[in-house]
């Protein structure tokens, strides 16, 4: 992995809330709307973080600190 946001990550130390929102912005920003994903702005944890060049388990970090929104559930 490389580029702007493994970098960031690896710079993240714990209770660096200020690093930690710079690097979910950046997500954001790397997220690229791909084909077949809908044009609603929602994605499933693995779409996101494959998406943005992370983990899910980062994406879950990122949710469990409170800097994303809690997910929507679907189904069951």
């Amino acid at each position: 992995m490389s580029g702007p946001i493994p970098t960031i990550l690896r710079r993240i130390r714990r209770g660096s809330r200020d690093v930690v929102e710079n690097a979910v912005s950046q997500l954001f920003d790397a997220a690229v709307q791909p084909n077949g994903v809908a044009e609603s702005g929602e994605y499933r944890i693995d779409e996101l973080a494959r998406l943005a060049g992370t983990t899910t388990r980062n994406i879950r970090v990122y949710r469990d600190r409170g800097l994303l929104h809690p997910p929507l559930r679907v189904g069951r």
